[in-house]
């Protein structure tokens, strides 16, 4: 299958998302944008964020939309996130990672810069006392390293 083919696939349910958060559905009793920003789908985490859904919810585990456009390297949904208000220092349960930890281990410039131009803290310590140059380094990513020592 296409990604075209996929992409029409999926419009109704962005449309019935909507229509649900209209009609009163909570976008805030589980993470309906960290879902949809794992699934890398930028049109439904836009969609949800102006139909009014937490861009800070977060999945069981602490994993945040933001957290997941950092994984995944998504400039796209990390940029819309920051706009709406996401949280750049939020960290995990599991781990105390924040999105600039998973962006730098990732090896993602432009998220790691957006991050940082929007307030992550680079110092920032994981549970085990790992920081984000950590992560650049480990994943041999010299413009994520230059960007964190700037």
């Amino acid at each position: 299958m296409t990604s075209t083919a996929l992409r029409s696939l999926a419009r109704p349910l962005v449309t019935f998302l909507a229509v649900l958060l209209t009609l009163g559905a909570s976008p805030v009793a589980e993470s309906p944008v960290a879902d949809a920003a794992q699934d890398g789908d930028a049109e439904a985490v836009v969609q949800l964020l102006r139909q009014g859904a937490d861009a800070n919810a977060a999945q069981p585990d602490g994993m945040t939309a933001l957290h997941w456009a950092a994984t995944r390297g998504d400039a796209e949904i990390a940029e819309a996130l920051v706009y709406a208000g996401a949280t750049v220092r939020a960290k995990t349960r599991l781990g105390g990672y924040t999105p600039l930890h998973l962006a730098a281990r990732s090896g993602n410039e432009s998220v790691a810069r957006l991050l940082l131009d929007a307030g992550a803290d680079p110092d920032a310590l994981s549970s085990t006392g790992v920081t984000a140059i950590h992560f650049a380094a480990e994943a041999n990513a010299p413009g994520v390293v230059d960007a964190l020592v700037a």
